[in-house]
């Protein structure tokens, strides 16, 4: 479990933006997108949510690119193998154990 510090975004604790910028996990995101156009409009985004409220959510591609590569990397997971084969769906918004029985049932 993680101390409710390291959950919650804390007042008063800056993000280094260029650390943000050329940390290699954003690069290979950002390198999802097409083109540099929609590289800086995300990258902006990103920064506005963040100077707004310390925080920003990812983008379902975002989030399952960050799943396969984060199982894909995992040198203690024997099923790790199979990391392409991962199937993701986004249950962000589920609100409720029958909502993901149902989200599930459905993919």
């Amino acid at each position: 479990m993680q101390p409710k510090a390291m959950i919650r975004p804390q007042p008063g604790i800056g993000v280094n933006m260029e650390k943000l910028k050329t940390s290699t996990s954003n690069i290979s995101l950002l390198r999802m997108l097409s083109n540099e156009e929609d590289q800086a409009k995300r990258m902006a985004e990103v920064e506005a949510s963040i100077k707004s409220s310390n925080k920003y959510d990812m983008t379902a591609d975002e989030l399952e690119f960050g799943s396969r590569t984060a199982w894909r990397n995992a040198p203690r997971c024997i099923g790790r193998i199979q990391w392409s084969k991962l199937k993701f769906f986004d249950g962000r918004d589920v609100k409720s154990t029958k909502d993901m029985f149902d989200k599930i049932v459905s993919k």
